[in-house]
């Protein structure tokens, strides 16, 4: 998403980020995109989520904590606001409070047993928002996987594009892209 076509894409956007792990994704673009209004990182295990709080709170420097449990900042400069958030995907409904403009993910297709739920919050949010957009960066590491991540994706009637990342990893790494058609 590097580039400034595509971040004017998060100015004024709420960003949810799935599967957020350790963070580096979102403190980067947290750092390099001004203009965000709302960046949530989301991840379902406990460990996980501590580490990422501790992350987001030590990169985000000049940024001051609103709540503790779950971790919210706000930016002193931009208003920007980060949170920190448990998301499980295999309890994500339509009640779910979520919103978000922007949905990124970088290598979260994996888990072939998660593939539907992953779908699932991803067709949910997309729908949810007027020209709510997901970015995903997706190593494929098992052509069954993709094709079952694919296949899954087609089945929700949104518009699904794919490209192939230019790069030296000896693993094919694939951008798609989700948007209401």
């Amino acid at each position: 998403l590097d580039g400034q076509h595509r971040a004017r894409l998060v100015e004024g956007s709420r960003v949810v980020e799935l599967g957020a792990g350790s963070g580096i994704s979102g403190i980067f673009a947290l750092k390099r995109w001004r203009g965000i209004k709302e960046y949530s990182f989301t991840d379902c295990h406990g460990k996980v989520l501590h580490n990422l709080g501790h992350n987001v709170e030590r990169n985000c420097v000049g940024w001051s904590v609103v709540r503790e449990e779950p971790l919210e900042m706000v930016s002193e400069d931009s208003g920007t606001v980060a949170r920190v958030m448990e998301l499980n995907w295999e309890e994500f409904g339509e009640d779910t409070k979520l919103e978000a403009d922007i949905i990124l993910g970088a290598d979260i297709v994996f888990d072939p047993r998660l593939l539907p739920s992953l779908v699932k919050t991803l067709a949910i949010l997309i729908r949810r928002e007027a020209g709510c957009e997901a970015f995903l960066v997706c190593c494929v590491r098992n052509e069954e996987t993709w094709q079952m991540f694919l296949g899954l994706l087609g089945q929700t009637g949104l518009g699904v594009n794919t490209s192939l990342l230019e790069g030296d990893s000896t693993t094919p790494v694939c951008m798609v892209q989700v948007s209401k058609l």
